[in-house]
Protein backbone atom coordinates (compact mmCIF):
# COMPACT_ATOMS: atom_id res chain seq x y z
CA UNK A 1 0.00 0.00 0.00
CA UNK A 2 2.97 2.31 0.45
CA UNK A 3 3.38 2.51 -3.33
CA UNK A 4 -0.23 3.60 -3.52
CA UNK A 5 0.40 6.28 -0.94
CA UNK A 6 3.41 7.65 -2.79
CA UNK A 7 1.59 7.60 -6.11
CA UNK A 8 -1.38 9.42 -4.68
CA UNK A 9 0.65 12.55 -4.30
CA UNK A 10 2.34 12.55 -0.92
CA UNK A 11 5.62 11.33 0.49
CA UNK A 12 5.66 7.75 1.85
CA UNK A 13 7.24 8.75 5.19
CA UNK A 14 4.18 10.88 5.91
CA UNK A 15 1.99 7.79 5.72
CA UNK A 16 3.13 6.75 9.16
CA UNK A 17 1.84 9.92 10.81
CA UNK A 18 -1.44 9.78 12.63
CA UNK A 19 -4.87 10.68 11.19
CA UNK A 20 -5.16 13.32 13.94
CA UNK A 21 -2.43 15.19 12.05
CA UNK A 22 -4.38 14.97 8.80
CA UNK A 23 -2.49 11.94 7.56
CA UNK A 24 -3.64 8.40 6.87
CA UNK A 25 -1.97 5.06 7.44
CA UNK A 26 -2.48 1.79 5.56
CA UNK A 27 -5.98 0.58 6.39
CA UNK A 28 -5.11 -3.04 7.10
CA UNK A 29 -8.04 -5.28 7.89
CA UNK A 30 -10.42 -2.82 9.57
CA UNK A 31 -12.00 -1.24 6.51
CA UNK A 32 -14.76 0.69 8.28
CA UNK A 33 -12.30 2.25 10.70
CA UNK A 34 -9.95 3.08 7.83
CA UNK A 35 -12.75 4.81 5.94
CA UNK A 36 -13.51 6.84 9.07
CA UNK A 37 -9.83 7.76 9.54
CA UNK A 38 -9.54 8.71 5.87
CA UNK A 39 -12.68 10.84 6.14
CA UNK A 40 -11.25 12.60 9.19
CA UNK A 41 -7.96 13.20 7.37
CA UNK A 42 -9.91 14.69 4.44
CA UNK A 43 -11.82 16.93 6.85
CA UNK A 44 -8.51 18.16 8.29
CA UNK A 45 -6.80 18.46 4.90
CA UNK A 46 -9.28 18.58 1.98
CA UNK A 47 -6.39 18.62 -0.50
CA UNK A 48 -4.71 15.50 0.90
CA UNK A 49 -4.72 13.24 -2.13
CA UNK A 50 -3.66 10.04 -0.41
CA UNK A 51 -6.61 10.20 2.00
CA UNK A 52 -9.03 10.28 -0.93
CA UNK A 53 -7.19 7.40 -2.61
CA UNK A 54 -7.18 5.30 0.55
CA UNK A 55 -10.83 6.02 1.25
CA UNK A 56 -11.75 5.10 -2.34
CA UNK A 57 -9.82 1.83 -1.95
CA UNK A 58 -11.65 1.29 1.35
CA UNK A 59 -15.03 1.83 -0.26
CA UNK A 60 -14.14 -0.73 -2.92
CA UNK A 61 -12.85 -3.16 -0.30
CA UNK A 62 -16.28 -3.23 1.35
CA UNK A 63 -17.61 -4.90 -1.81
CA UNK A 64 -20.91 -3.09 -1.32
CA UNK A 65 -22.49 -1.78 -4.50
CA UNK A 66 -23.65 1.46 -2.85
CA UNK A 67 -20.03 2.32 -2.03
CA UNK A 68 -18.87 2.30 -5.67
CA UNK A 69 -20.25 5.79 -6.37
CA UNK A 70 -18.40 7.08 -3.30
CA UNK A 71 -15.14 5.57 -4.56
CA UNK A 72 -15.68 7.19 -7.96
CA UNK A 73 -16.43 10.55 -6.32
CA UNK A 74 -13.20 10.38 -4.28
CA UNK A 75 -11.20 9.60 -7.43
CA UNK A 76 -12.96 12.43 -9.27
CA UNK A 77 -11.80 14.79 -6.52
CA UNK A 78 -8.19 13.58 -6.72
CA UNK A 79 -8.25 14.01 -10.51
CA UNK A 80 -9.75 17.49 -10.11
CA UNK A 81 -6.93 18.42 -7.71
CA UNK A 82 -4.22 16.62 -9.70
CA UNK A 83 -5.21 15.67 -13.28
CA UNK A 84 -1.90 13.83 -13.70
CA UNK A 85 -2.51 11.36 -10.85
CA UNK A 86 -2.32 7.97 -12.56
CA UNK A 87 -3.24 6.10 -9.39
CA UNK A 88 -6.59 7.90 -9.11
CA UNK A 89 -7.41 6.86 -12.67
CA UNK A 90 -6.47 3.26 -11.81
CA UNK A 91 -8.67 3.18 -8.72
CA UNK A 92 -11.58 4.81 -10.56
CA UNK A 93 -11.20 2.25 -13.36
CA UNK A 94 -11.49 -0.50 -10.77
CA UNK A 95 -14.62 1.14 -9.38
CA UNK A 96 -16.16 1.37 -12.85
CA UNK A 97 -15.33 -2.28 -13.42
CA UNK A 98 -17.10 -3.20 -10.18
CA UNK A 99 -20.31 -1.70 -11.57
CA UNK A 100 -20.32 -4.59 -14.07
CA UNK A 101 -22.20 -2.90 -16.89
CA UNK A 102 -21.05 -2.36 -20.45
CA UNK A 103 -20.79 1.45 -20.29
CA UNK A 104 -18.78 1.28 -17.09
CA UNK A 105 -16.32 -1.21 -18.60
CA UNK A 106 -15.74 1.32 -21.39
CA UNK A 107 -15.10 4.05 -18.80
CA UNK A 108 -12.70 1.70 -17.00
CA UNK A 109 -10.72 1.15 -20.20
CA UNK A 110 -10.64 4.92 -20.83
CA UNK A 111 -9.32 5.54 -17.31
CA UNK A 112 -6.70 2.82 -17.64
CA UNK A 113 -5.59 4.27 -20.98
CA UNK A 114 -5.16 7.65 -19.28
CA UNK A 115 -3.31 6.09 -16.34
CA UNK A 116 -0.95 4.35 -18.77
CA UNK A 117 -0.41 7.60 -20.66
CA UNK A 118 0.60 9.22 -17.37
CA UNK A 119 2.68 6.29 -16.08
CA UNK A 120 3.99 4.37 -19.11
CA UNK A 121 6.34 2.15 -17.13
CA UNK A 122 3.83 0.80 -14.59
CA UNK A 123 3.27 -2.87 -15.48
CA UNK A 124 0.26 -3.14 -13.16
CA UNK A 125 -1.68 -0.73 -15.35
CA UNK A 126 -1.13 -2.83 -18.46
CA UNK A 127 -2.22 -5.95 -16.59
CA UNK A 128 -5.34 -4.19 -15.31
CA UNK A 129 -6.20 -2.95 -18.79
CA UNK A 130 -5.71 -6.42 -20.25
CA UNK A 131 -7.91 -8.02 -17.59
CA UNK A 132 -10.62 -5.39 -18.03
CA UNK A 133 -10.56 -5.86 -21.80
CA UNK A 134 -10.77 -9.62 -21.26
CA UNK A 135 -13.83 -9.20 -19.04
CA UNK A 136 -15.41 -7.09 -21.78
CA UNK A 137 -14.91 -9.92 -24.24
CA UNK A 138 -12.17 -8.04 -26.07
CA UNK A 139 -9.55 -10.61 -25.21
CA UNK A 140 -7.76 -10.92 -28.54
CA UNK A 141 -5.88 -7.82 -29.59
CA UNK A 142 -6.14 -5.86 -26.34
CA UNK A 143 -4.82 -8.68 -24.21
CA UNK A 144 -1.94 -9.43 -26.59
CA UNK A 145 -0.90 -5.76 -26.78
CA UNK A 146 -0.86 -5.53 -22.99
CA UNK A 147 1.05 -8.80 -22.68
CA UNK A 148 3.67 -7.57 -25.15
CA UNK A 149 4.09 -4.33 -23.19
CA UNK A 150 4.44 -6.26 -19.92
CA UNK A 151 7.14 -8.44 -21.48
CA UNK A 152 8.94 -5.32 -22.76
CA UNK A 153 8.82 -3.70 -19.32
CA UNK A 154 10.10 -6.89 -17.69
CA UNK A 155 13.02 -6.99 -20.16
CA UNK A 156 13.82 -3.34 -19.41
CA UNK A 157 13.65 -4.05 -15.67
CA UNK A 158 16.06 -6.99 -16.00
CA UNK A 159 18.45 -4.87 -18.09
CA UNK A 160 18.36 -2.13 -15.44
CA UNK A 161 19.01 -4.62 -12.66
CA UNK A 162 21.98 -6.06 -14.56
CA UNK A 163 23.37 -2.57 -15.19
CA UNK A 164 23.03 -1.74 -11.48
CA UNK A 165 24.88 -4.93 -10.53
CA UNK A 166 27.69 -3.96 -12.89
CA UNK A 167 27.88 -0.49 -11.36
CA UNK A 168 28.00 -1.96 -7.86
CA UNK A 169 30.98 -4.13 -8.86
CA UNK A 170 32.99 -1.07 -9.92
Amino acid sequence: MCGLIAQCGERPHEAQQSPEQGKVTDYGSDIVSAIRRSSEAIRLNPKGLKAYCLRAEGYLATQLSDQIAKAIADCDEVIRLDPKNAEAYRIRARAYEEKRDWDSFGKAIDDLNEAIRLDLKNPHLYRARGMTAFKMGRSGYDFNVNLQKLEELNREQKELEEALKELEKE
